[in-house]
């Protein structure tokens, strides 16, 4: 069996990935002491990043209470690597993948320089679920595409048209109702969020709104 020593993690639930650029410091970021590592080939680690797995009870008996930390045992976790990268699982009593973390990237390097005479055990599983839905965003641009959607949700149902409409023909030309610009502009947030989006939060911030209209400021 082959452990890794002393790193940083940052777990965070299954589909909302982050890496380590991405930390912040309010983040439950905590000090692994010992964990397993197990090898992946690169195809498998694109399946676990892109889906919901599962592994067999004899794999949680090897890795039961293994991982310590500086607060106790972590029940069920590991590394798992590529020899590319890094990640740390986090899995429950019934083997489902349960929470993720990146490594910060000098710890990554480390280990996979560590490793990379090593021949690890492999690291086995299930996809239980095809093609789980993975953000891309920041967690910069998550923050600011649900503020949109609260706000454009609340300048409709406050009835500010003339707001929508301005906001609307900021960014597209065709005349719409009232309700198809809310419903284009909810769509396109959620949907295809671009980085323009951040000057549709600039504008928003300059409207003028009514004093029953309180924004809801994400930073």
């Amino acid at each position: 069996m082959s452990y890794i020593y002393d790193l940083l993690c940052n777990f965070s639930k299954v589909g909302e990935f982050r890496d380590s650029y991405e930390w912040e410091k309010n983040d439950s970021i905590i000090m692994i002491s010992k964990i397993l590592i197990y090898f992946v080939d690169e195809k498998g680690m694109i399946d676990i990043m892109k889906n919901q797995i599962q592994v067999s009870n004899s794999f949680l008996n090897q890795i039961k209470d293994s991982t310590e930390t500086d607060f106790g045992v972590i029940s069920y976790a590991c590394l798992v690597t590529d020899f590319s990268r890094v990640i740390a699982l986090k899995f429950s009593s019934d083997g489902l993948l349960i929470e993720r973390s990146s490594l910060l990237l000098d710890e990554e390097d480390a280990v996979i320089e560590e490793i990379k005479d090593f021949s690890l055990p492999s690291f086995s599983f299930q996809k239980t679920k095809e093609d789980y839905y993975i953000s891309f965003l920041t967690r910069r641009e998550k923050k600011i595409q649900n503020y949109l959607l609260t706000e454009i949700q609340k300048i409709y149902d406050f009835g500010l048209y003339d707001e929508l409409d301005y906001l609307y023909h900021e960014f597209f030309s065709e005349k719409k109702t009232n309700q198809e610009m809310y419903f284009t502009l909810m769509d396109q947030i959620e949907n295809h969020y671009k980085n323009y989006f951040q000057d549709l939060y600039d504008i928003i911030q300059m409207i003028s709104f009514p004093e029953s209209f309180s924004l809801s400021i994400p930073f």
